[in-house]
């Protein structure tokens, strides 16, 4: 009954109707319901009128989208992206610390190996052969060798100031590139440092 009351009232408009295309939309208990078919589909095509039905394929093969469901699917995005990109800074931040990690310990390998064949620490990293190995954020690692050192000052030291290594501090400074000598300094949080002269290497923040 209600299709052909729409139809009788359309009919007796007919004027109006050929002047502007129809797209004529039912919204029933806040679901949307698509004339697809039917008497009012009928009368509809036989007068040639372009009625788009959003995301589906209607009269002359056009597809059409109403600008709600456009927000809504750029809201989706938006959402999506804003989950996904603090991830995705976490871990690759957590690659950068990892592979510093690995670093350190193979500098720590070819330090061991100078020291066994000369008998001494290297003074400067350059002497161990790694000349060109930058930290993951692009600054030099730091070394220091404690027999050209008086005193603690310059020393790596964790919360109680004691120092995190007997012979020499090698560490990165993380990714914001300065540093402090006591772990506790918030520039040195994210510094990943050598401590138990080798046994743990790290994020000077988890030591």
């Amino acid at each position: 009954m209600f299709l052909n009351e729409v139809c009788t009232h359309f009919a007796a408009c007919r004027d109006e109707v050929q002047r502007e295309p129809v797209i004529l939309t039912v919204y029933f208990r806040f679901k949307l319901i698509h004339l697809n078919e039917g008497p009012l589909a009928t009368f509809l095509r036989s007068e040639g009128h372009l009625w788009s039905v959003p995301g589906r394929r209607g009269f002359g093969d056009n597809l059409g989208f109403t600008l709600l469901e456009i927000l809504i699917v750029m809201a989706i995005m938006i959402t999506l992206a804003a989950m996904g990109i603090p991830a995705f800074g976490d871990a690759l931040e957590s690659a950068y610390v990892g592979r510093a990690i690995g670093d350190i310990r193979t500098l720590q390998t070819e330090i061991t190996r100078y020291e066994v064949q000369l008998g001494k620490l290297p003074d400067v990293l350059q002497e161990v052969g790694l000349t060109e190995l930058l930290d993951p954020w692009g600054n030099p690692y730091q070394y220091l060798n404690f027999d050209n050192v008086q005193g603690q000052g310059q020393k790596k030291k964790d919360k109680f100031l004691v120092p995190l290594n007997s012979t020499y501090d090698l560490y990165s400074m993380g990714k914001d590139g300065v540093t402090s000598a006591a772990l506790t300094a918030n520039a040195s949080k994210d510094d990943i440092v050598r401590a138990n002269d080798g046994a743990y290497v790290g994020l000077g923040s988890d030591y």
